[in-house]
């Protein structure tokens, strides 16, 4: 067990660093990032090296970084906590890190000291896509046609405090009309424009 608490830190401390270093110091995936370590040396925690751990675990968070990024730009997936790139992606990536840098290693428990294998760990992703991805996808797809998926654009600028819960719980820091700067210098509310551009994109 203590093997396996300084092997997580360890990987803690590289995805942080990791993060930071490939977000240039963006402090959403600074944070992620020492996540993403943890997560992409997980499944070999009690029996990667240490030296092997940080290197791992910093490919990992910097994958996390770009995926992330990517699915953002390209993909255009509403990830706004980063949980499929750094759960998602980044875990596929620990499970095969294990069918590269532990294989051959007994997997003991119940299954008899079954040695870990490349193919055995892709089996695994195929399954984790198959159990979680598909069936979340399916479940999101069913939300959106019911237009259960998503707040109202009226409810994500109010804030969700105040429309569920008819209460500010942050008091000190003092809500103000937002708005938006127009190319000639005036100032016009944000909520009209924002509600267009919302629209337009999900008609897009």
């Amino acid at each position: 067990m203590g093997a396996i608490t300084y092997t997580i830190t360890i990987a803690f401390a590289a995805g942080f660093m990791s993060g930071y270093i490939c977000s240039k110091g963006d402090p959403f995936w600074t944070l992620s990032g020492g996540l993403a370590g943890v997560i992409a040396v997980s499944s070999g925690a009690d029996v990667y090296a240490p030296s092997l751990t940080y290197l791992l675990a910093f490919a990992g968070a910097a994958f996390a970084v770009w995926v992330g990024n990517w699915q953002d730009t390209k993909m255009r997936v509403d990830d706004a906590v980063g949980a499929v790139a750094v759960h998602g992606w980044t875990g596929m990536l620990g499970v095969l890190f294990m069918g590269i840098f532990a294989s051959g290693y007994p997997t003991g428990g119940f299954s008899g000291n079954v040695r870990v294998t490349i193919l055995g760990q892709l089996v695994g992703i195929a399954t984790f896509i198959a159990l979680a991805f598909l069936s979340g996808y399916i479940i999101s797809w069913l939300l959106k046609k019911a237009n259960l998926l998503r707040v109202p654009i009226e409810v994500e600028l109010e804030g969700l405090d105040l429309a569920e819960f008819g209460s500010d719980f942050y008091p000190d820091f003092a809500a103000s009309d937002e708005v938006i700067v127009e190319a000639d210098g005036t100032e016009v509310p944000a909520g009209p424009v924002l509600r267009r551009a919302a629209s337009q994109v999900i008609r897009g």
